[in-house]
């Protein structure tokens, strides 16, 4: 209700200023009532359009080239701040894996923010199963992100050890600071959340990695693009921004630098950055000026 009272508010200002200048053009007064029914009217076009906007969770595909040998290609499935309980329940969250298994990816990424502090035992649990009976080629590798351990963020309904069993419980390679060579082809380099002051530098993580092999990294937060642009790191996936989520936040984070990237893709140096609006929200269940997505990415020569 503070969402759509603070959209109505703005709305009676921008009516009120157009009102104004017609006015002030046409001699003629501007009527209350029209006024405030555009108002109402604009307020509700654009909060349901938000709203569904953050409910349906639509597929983003990229096509990424490079010089290294990766054989017949790699097919990465990501998926980011589910957030569950917010706009995503056992059988959304059961709907968009199946629709991610029909791509047949070689392997899935969470990229974290699985869950906060408006997620539930139950919906963890519901959706450890449902992943516990996806298909992969690879398998299905997880990073946590601020949420999900930090406690700043209220009472969570399990510990991080706890979820981090629950997750390797239903088949999921939870990542922290660790590396796995997937295939003799590609590596996935998993990273802890900038929050945890433990966490390895990129140039630590990636100094005895075979630079011949494609690399890429999962790091909740795109905050550290200047140390992972100047290592062999090739492709760096992170979600945690959900797109800006609402306007304008998008333009205030950009102008402030909050993060080195707000959404979408692009290269530094060699390495190739791509970050996720993600599947859900936090706080309000409305998106506007970006949308849910899971991304299906294809690497290629």
């Amino acid at each position: 209700w503070v969402v759509v009272i603070i959209h109505l508010f703005v709305a009676f200002l921008i009516c009120d200023l157009v009102a104004f200048i017609v006015t002030r053009i046409s001699k003629k007064k501007f009527s209350n009532t029209v006024q405030t029914l555009a108002a109402i009217v604009l307020t509700a076009v654009y909060l349901v359009t938000g709203c569904f906007l953050a409910n349906h969770v639509f597929e983003t595909d990229y096509l990424i080239k490079t010089e290294k040998d990766v054989g017949d290609g790699i097919r990465i499935a990501a998926i980011s701040d589910a957030h569950l309980g917010t706009t995503i329940d056992k059988e959304d969250f059961k709907n968009i894996l199946n629709r991610i298994e029909e791509q047949s990816p070689d392997v899935i990424v969470i990229l974290g923010d699985f869950i906060d502090n408006s997620s539930t035992y139950d919906d963890l649990r519901s959706a450890c199963d449902v992943l516990s009976g996806v298909k992969t080629t690879y398998g299905i590798y997880f990073i946590f992100g601020n949420h999900d351990i930090d406690s700043r963020y209220n009472s969570l309904a399990v510990s991080p050890n706890e979820f981090r069993e629950m997750l390797e419980t239903s088949g999921v390679t939870v990542l922290e600071d660790d590396i796995k060579l997937i295939d003799e082809r590609f590596y996935i380099v998993g990273r802890r959340d900038r929050t945890n002051k433990s966490r390895k530098s990129v140039e630590t993580l990636t100094k005895n990695l075979d630079a011949s092999k494609y690399i890429v990294m999962l790091d909740h937060q795109p905050a550290d693009y200047d140390n992972q642009s100047k290592s062999a790191t090739d492709l760096v996936l992170s979600g945690h921004t959900h797109g800006g989520q609402m306007l304008p936040i998008q333009f205030i984070s950009s102008i402030a630098k909050v993060n080195d990237q707000v959404y979408g893709i692009k290269e530094i140096n060699d390495t190739k950055f791509i970050v996720t609006s993600g599947i859900s929200c936090w706080g309000v269940p409305f998106k506007t000026g970006t949308y849910s997505e899971y991304l299906i990415i294809d690497i290629t020569n």
